[in-house]
């Protein structure tokens, strides 16, 4: 409690006007300490007899030098706290199942030595297992170890500072790739702490405190990028029609779409089960759209599963908003009823791990088309045929005029 410490001189002594060194390790406060230890000096000469000669006890010159940021910081038992004053997260990639790359900025109040660990913890809710790479990288680039501890449970991540450190008062980004839940999540609650290393037995920790999450939209995304939010995207509108439902002939395939939350570009969407048509397989099925640029203009078309994968376009597909694609089968040489049309789309990460749009049914034009009853239902295919065929003549006599009369009615409409 006196904070004394007593050192008996070895065999040999001291020799006079020649300085000593001795060092001795202690554990600081674990509060900060501003006011330097008053230290004093004493001693007693040993004489070999009964009595010893005393030394007069008077304070030491306390060195007044700064230390790792810390100003008097190498006058004793001076301690201060290493706090994080800037700490910020965000992440990449909003929706449910996809790789979304979580952005932590840090700045130390002190330097932070290497062989440190920084610690975040509040990443729950991923899909990441323990043992999975994070792709972790950082700004500037090295500046933590490529070997780091992970858990999904508890969604913490344990970084160790690289040689060299890092400075108090400089921001450090560290980026890294988890996957999102495979349902709706709300944000995370993220949180950072750490452990200076002082090269002793004990580190100096830094408190835990909570790093401050963006709060912006991203894609559509209210609050998207906040880390780890995540939603599952709906086409909510699916409508198809089919312009020609007679057999044998080309036929015109009308889709509109709408979704919920933009659709970036690059994301897949595909229409499933418009068999029985003539089509044959092809990676270059050419696909139309209003806006022009909202499908890429080529699509892929596989014929036994009645199966089309369009891209969307640069700039995306905004939510809310319809958007209109068709193109161009050929339909079967005989009669078929209607088919039905699942459509489900991929939306592209830019990682490991796209987010999908579950399968939905799309729903399928009533409207009568050439006299056919729900002939606009897509896959619905009629024969033409005459259900009146009546001929007839007026004079049945050698070298007279004779005027032939044709009665025909059709099953569907005859255009022009």
């Amino acid at each position: 409690d006196t904070g004394t410490l007593v050192l008996t001189v070895a065999s040999g002594g001291l020799s006079a006007g020649t300085p000593y060194v001795v060092s001795l390790v202690l554990r600081n406060k674990a509060a900060a300490q501003a006011v330097a230890a008053t230290v004093s000096v004493s001693a007693v000469v040993d004489s070999g007899a009964e009595h010893h000669s005393p030394v007069a006890s008077v304070d030491m010159a306390a060195d007044a030098g700064a230390l790792l940021g810390v100003t008097n910081g190498a006058s004793p038992l001076v301690s201060e706290e290493v706090v994080f004053d800037v700490r910020s997260v965000g992440q990449s990639f909003p929706f449910v199942d996809g790789s979304t790359t979580i952005s932590v900025t840090l700045a130390a109040s002190h330097p932070v030595s290497a062989t440190s660990t920084i610690t975040l913890s509040g990443l729950t809710g991923t899909q990441t297992a323990d043992e999975d790479a994070l792709a972790l990288t950082s700004s500037p680039s090295n500046v933590f170890e490529t070997a780091w501890d992970w858990s999904m449970t508890d969604g913490t991540l344990v970084l160790t500072v690289a040689s060299g450190g890092l400075s108090a008062d400089t921001s450090y980004t560290v980026s890294f790739t988890l996957r999102n839940n495979a349902a709706d999540h709300a944000a995370a609650a993220v949180s950072v702490s750490g452990s200076v290393d002082s090269g002793g037995d004990f580190g100096s920790p830094i408190d835990q405190v909570v790093v401050t999450s963006d709060t912006g939209d991203l894609d559509g995304v209210t609050g998207g990028k906040a880390p780890l939010r995540a939603v599952k995207v709906a086409l909510d509108v699916l409508n198809m029609a089919q312009g020609f439902p007679l057999a044998d002939a080309s036929n015109k395939i009308s889709v509109t779409l709408s979704t919920t939350i933009d659709l970036l570009e690059n994301s897949t969407v595909t229409l499933s089960g418009f068999t029985g048509t003539q089509s044959t397989d092809t990676a270059t099925l050419p696909a139309f759209s209003t806006p022009e640029d909202a499908f890429d203009p080529t699509a892929l078309w596989e014929q036994s599963s009645g199966t089309i994968t369009v891209t969307v376009g640069s700039g995306g597909l905004a939510a809310g908003s319809d958007f209109s694609l068709w193109f161009w089968v050929r339909n079967s040489a005989t009669a078929q009823t209607t088919v039905s049309v699942q459509v489900a789309a991929t939306i592209p990460s830019g990682g490991e791990f796209d987010s999908p749009i579950d399968s939905q049914a799309m729903v399928p034009s009533t409207s009568n088309v050439m006299g056919v009853t729900s002939g606009a239902s897509p896959g619905l295919t009629v024969l033409g045929e005459f259900s009146v065929k009546h001929i007839a003549q007026s004079v049945p006599l050698v070298s007279a005029s004779n005027e032939l009369s044709v009665t025909l009615t059709p099953t569907v409409d005859l255009p022009a």
